[in-house]
């Protein structure tokens, strides 16, 4: 009987979700995952002593350390060590946005009192209804509800043998604050364990170590986006992005910290989401790298394939060894056991991987590759028995071992590939990443910021790279186009315009103004709100009389609409409107906002006929100033009001007129009013008067 070497690879991977220019981390994801999956893959390889690899990206790793050596400033965190007593309003909003953030069915629903609490919020999210949904929400639930969401995001494992932990769990509600302190103690001892655990496991012949280019870029891109031109027929962002330099010191880079952090030799590479091409090939071998993986789709393209089995045996081109995963088998875990009966799924699995094994007619490999932790929440009991399940049959299969990556390219004898096609594991091509309006406009910008990057000085780029690298990751444009619809893809947005802006501000420099664009289409200009009737406000920074403003438009602060910010708004409300010849403005600061000795405060107008103006205010030593050639009248006092001639400004009567308004301390964006997208009104025009006049 031949013999089936059989690898699995688990992918671990999140971006990088610190805002360098802030250091702060934006999302919780790193951590939870860690504490979560990370930790139950780890112990179920040590507890069923069996050999795979696990494919860690140094972006995730970096993170990790962040949180290890408590350096992660994450609001998630501080919100959860706080006492429900001293909770403000803000926060209080953000724990109800935020808190319910895990598997509804297999978690919420399946307990009473976290469900409880999701209902009395509602099923879905409305900052407005929610700020009064907190009224109805006691100090002691919010308590149940900082211990539930966290509780939800321990290991099963931990959950199964820590007693303290398997306690919480059967208690179920009105726990105590030093039941929730100790339940974040318990989650910082497993963070702190892990990359010991992980060190350990390779010590020991358990695991080999593998990994990505540092921010998981889509490698070909990188080198080129016109190689897209040979697996797609879509436009692209014109002229390409191309920065093989980037990709280069990304491998070099990645390779070199992984190896330090978990005092390793590494061999493989799995390149982001399997993409591939002919020019990323000399890269990985001038890196060292010994082998890396891709899907069989690719294989299919590269090469022309007349017998199933001969995917399951590696490749080799060139220097370096090439594996192809089985997209059946992988995808099946992925996506679909979760919904079966654990003893049927694993019964398929293991039928499946014997007629494999059956059907060689010489030793083979099966090479599963798949993300390591997002499948298992859809899951029974997280996964651990389907997958403690596998791993025992498999263990005692005649004919079958699991290995590790490199041993089983090492047993089993390659074959010669002549090159390799271009594609990804997605249908094999790059349509997710680029080709859709949304994905071009995101290699524009990345394109334009990479180019000034360029022109930085030494010191400049090295304080900067970093930034640099996590816009070049390639999960921003996971959300753009139409591919993947979801909630957070808004977050996502605003996270990667951040580390394009980043760039800039860790310099002192000044962001471009249309990084603060949302690339989402359908979110510019789509907030019109116009005034009721012309307004004729005393420009005195007062605001003194409440029919000054009445038929004006407002639009109110915001900390934020998704799990980004925590605090409170810099800026409390704008006001706006007009009169036949003027626009006014109404600003009115928070004490936090006020508190600022320096800042800058700028009025970014666009008409719908291209015209562009800035009004910028600069605040030194407590004193406001503006320089404008135009005439503006303004004045602060207990707010900022301010009169600009549109006509100076160069828009025309009956223009659509867009704007924002932006806080800058030391060229850094603090505030952006709004959040998306821009404000718009309509100016006067001749007849408005007339038009409008109501009887």
């Amino acid at each position: 009987m031949s013999k089936l070497y059989i690898s699995f690879l688990w992918h671990f991977h999140q971006p990088f979700y610190k805002d360098f220019s802030k250091d702060t981390y934006l999302l919780p994801w790193v951590r939870l995952h860690l504490i979560k999956n990370y930790h139950m893959m780890g112990k179920l390889v040590d507890r069923e002593d069996v050999r795979v690899t696990f494919n860690f990206t140094p972006c995730l790793v970096e993170q990790m350390v962040d949180y290890i050596n408590k350096d992660a400033d994450d609001p998630f965190v501080n919100l959860s060590l706080k006492s429900p007593t001293s909770l403000n309003e803000e926060e209080k909003i953000f724990i109800l946005k935020n808190f319910f953030n895990v598997n509804l069915d297999k978690v919420i629903k399946k307990n009473p009192r976290y469900s409880e609490l999701f209902f009395k919020r509602g099923y879905s999210f409305d900052k407005e209804k929610n700020y009064e949904a907190i009224k109805s929400f006691s100090d002691q639930d919010f308590l149940d509800l900082q211990v539930l969401f966290n509780l939800s995001w321990i290991s099963e494992i931990s959950l199964r043998e820590d007693e303290e932990l398997k306690r919480l769990k059967d208690k179920g509600e009105k726990f105590a604050e030093k039941e929730k302190l100790s339940l974040l103690k318990k989650q910082e001892s497993l963070i702190k364990e892990s990359i010991p655990m992980f060190k350990e496991l390779y010590r020991n012949g358990k695991v080999e170590i593998s990994t990505s280019p540092y921010s998981h870029p889509i490698m070909p891109l990188i080198i080129n986006t016109d190689i897209a031109k040979r697996c797609q027929n879509t436009p692209l962002p014109s002229p390409p992005f191309s920065r093989p330099e980037d990709l280069n010191l990304q491998l070099k880079e990645g390779k070199e910290f992984i190896e330090r952090t978990f005092e390793t030799e590494v061999s493989g590479l799995w390149p982001s989401e399997g993409a591939v091409s002919c020019e990323i090939v000399p890269l990985i071998t001038k890196q060292g790298f010994r082998w890396f993986a891709t899907d069989e789709i690719i294989l299919y393209k590269s090469k022309k394939i007349t017998k199933r089995r001969d995917l399951y045996k590696p490749y080799r081109l060139g220097k370096v060894n090439v594996i192809f995963r089985d997209h059946v088998l992988s995808d099946l875990i992925g996506f679909t056991y979760s919904s079966m009966k654990t003893e049927e799924a694993v019964n398929d699995f293991m039928s499946r991987v014997r007629y494999i094994r059956d059907n060689l007619s010489e030793d083979g490999t099966l090479f599963i590759i798949l993300d390591g932790e997002n499948a298992w929440e859809f899951y029974p009991g997280s996964g651990i028995d389907f997958l403690s399940n596998i791993y025992r049959n498999l263990k005692k299969e005649e004919g079958i071992e699991l290995t590790t990556v490199l041993e089983a390219v090492s047993k089993v004898k390659s074959e010669e590939l002549e090159t390799i096609a271009t594609g990804s594991w997605i249908e094999g091509n790059f349509r997710v990443w680029i080709g859709e309006e949304e994905d071009n406009i995101s290699w524009k910008y990345l394109k334009h910021v990479r180019d000034d990057f360029e022109e930085f000085t030494q010191e400049e780029k090295k304080k900067a790279k970093k930034a640099m690298f996590a816009a070049e990751g390639s999960d921003w444009n996971w959300w753009y186009g139409n591919e993947h619809q979801k909630a957070t893809h808004f977050e996502f947005d605003h996270l990667y315009r951040r580390h394009l802006m980043s760039v800039y501000e860790i310099n002192s420099k000044k962001p471009p103004d249309f990084l603060f664009n949302s690339i989402l289409r359908g979110e510019e200009m789509l907030i019109q709100i116009e005034p009721k009737w012309l307004i004729k406000p005393l420009i005195d920074g007062k605001d003194t009389d409440f029919f000054e403003w009445v038929n004006g438009g407002l639009w109110k602060g915001e900390t934020s609409d998704g799990a980004m910010v925590i605090s409170e708004p810099i800026i409390e409300l704008i006001k706006f409107g007009f009169d036949m010849e003027n626009i006014y403005f109404l600003v009115k600061f928070s004490k936090t906002g006020l508190s600022f000795k320096n800042f800058s405060l700028e009025i970014n107008l666009r008409g719908e006929h291209g015209k562009k103006r800035k009004i910028v205010f600069s605040k030194e030593d407590g004193n406001l100033k503006l320089e404008s050639e135009i005439p503006v009248v303004w004045e602060l006092d207990k707010v900022l009001e301010v009169k600009i001639p549109f006509l100076d400004l160069g828009f025309v009567r009956g223009e659509k007129v867009s704007f924002m308004v932006l806080f800058y301390v030391e060229d850094k964006a603090l505030a952006r009013l709004p959040q998306r997208g821009r404000l718009m009104f309509t100016l006067p025009d001749d007849y408005y008067e007339c038009k409008n006049w109501e009887v």
